[in-house]
């Protein structure tokens, strides 16, 4: 059962696509939507910059214009969190709403966003967070810390906006611990799917000698 959602906000617009597809899951289950903003921290880079090499107003100067990108980019990113919040009808509350009630929470922490979706993912649930797009790198860092540090189910979704979750669940299957696993993290999305698909390949010494597809 999916109870909690974690999704990073970056105050992109693509923020909405990513928070409707955490909604398009969170709906049938009743689930809670947490919405994490990761704030530099402006005292910590600058504390890394050499004071021998930069003079303090330099310094001064820099930490100045992280803090003023970073309220920038927190304002536009709590905005659209209320503004999507109040567009779908949602409960903006800390913790779970009732059984078949869907909510959403606005969390803002201090640090890089890789550690701290870490932090948060291991409690929950599901993560779902946007692909990069542009090969944009802290977003990459993101997506490798929580698919390889959290130890939860993580959802890429599409850059466009979801109808709803998918009638029809594909499984790529190969005989191994970690597609037993990625199989029973799924199940919540399996116990609901309309058809599940197993596709299988198999392997010869020289490559891919045939397919298999088992509805």
């Amino acid at each position: 059962m999916i109870r909690t959602i974690l999704v990073p906000s970056t105050g992109n617009d693509s923020d909405r696509t990513v928070l409707a597809s955490a909604l398009a899951v969170a709906r049938p289950f009743g689930a809670h939507v947490d919405v994490l903003h990761s704030r530099v921290d402006a005292l910590s880079i600058g504390s890394m910059v050499s004071a021998e090499a930069t003079s303090a107003k330099l310094i001064a100067d820099l930490i100045e214009r992280i803090e003023t990108e970073a309220d920038e980019r927190e304002q536009r990113a709590k905005q659209l969190f209320e503004s999507f919040c109040r567009g779908e009808g949602l409960e903006i509350s800390e913790t779970p709403g009732g059984a078949a009630s869907v909510s959403a929470a606005w969390i803002r922490e201090l640090g890089t966003e890789r550690d701290c979706v870490v932090e948060y993912g291991r409690t929950a649930d599901l993560l779902v967070i946007g692909p990069p797009g542009d090969g944009k790198e802290p977003l990459l860092e993101t997506l490798e810390a929580a698919l390889l540090n959290t130890g939860r189910p993580l959802l890429i979704p599409a850059l466009t906006q979801p109808a709803g979750l998918p009638a029809t669940v594909v499984i790529a299957w190969k005989s191994t611990p970690e597609a037993a696993r990625a199989v029973t993290a799924a199940m919540p999305f399996l116990s609901i799917a309309k058809q599940i698909e197993i596709v299988t390949v198999v392997e010869g010494e020289n490559g891919i000698d045939e397919q298999g597809l088992c509805d």
